[in-house]
């Protein structure tokens, strides 16, 4: 029995011990979007801010990416255009972890966020304002993302990524700050 009430304080001690840790933060720019089941294609480049916490292979963290979008809605015969917004939750593996070079890949859950929008049909092209933009784009979508980072100093670098669910093909600057016990 009282081994039973040791095993919470045990595992939280091992939880504890210093492991090799790392966080990055990077600025991307990006084009086009793609997401499954989206009407809303981008018109140019997104922008993204990404941020992560590693340990050991296993990274967690968010990307929140911003652009200027294109959508068609199939029961009224409207384009929409305006700004849009993606906030994710990322998840990745890294595959190699080298002193100057990370390859990895993984899985998002995103939202996708739209205002603003800006209507025009084909028959009358006076535009008209909606304060917000709802369509079958809208709600939590799936994506994968596959990349690498080139560390430039032990603090700098370049990323270039793959993915599905934001932007096809990113490429940015990253910043990390890393503790290697």
């Amino acid at each position: 029995m009282r081994n039973i009430k040791l095993l919470p304080v045990i595992t939280l001690l091992l939880l504890m011990q210093p492991t090799p840790t790392q966080a990055w933060l990077g600025l991307s720019l990006g084009y086009p979007h793609v997401a499954y089941r989206s009407d809303i294609s981008s018109l140019g480049p997104m922008f993204s801010i990404e941020a992560e916490g590693r340990v050991h292979r296993i990274g967690i963290g968010g990307i929140a990416s911003f652009g200027i979008f294109k959508g068609y809605r199939s029961q009224w015969p409207l384009e929409d255009y305006g700004g849009f917004g993606i906030i994710g939750f990322r998840l990745n593996y890294y595959i190699i972890r080298k002193p100057h070079f990370d390859l990895y890949g993984g899985g998002m859950l995103s939202g996708l966020v739209a205002d603003n929008g800006i209507y025009i049909t084909p028959k009358d092209p006076k535009p008209y304002y909606r304060p917000t933009l709802a369509s079958e784009s809208m709600g939590f979508k799936a994506g994968f993302q596959v990349g690498t980072h080139v560390w430039l100093s032990h603090h700098f670098g370049a990323f270039a990524e793959v993915s599905y669910g934001t932007a096809l093909f990113s490429v940015g600057i990253v910043c990390k700050h890393r503790r290697d016990n």
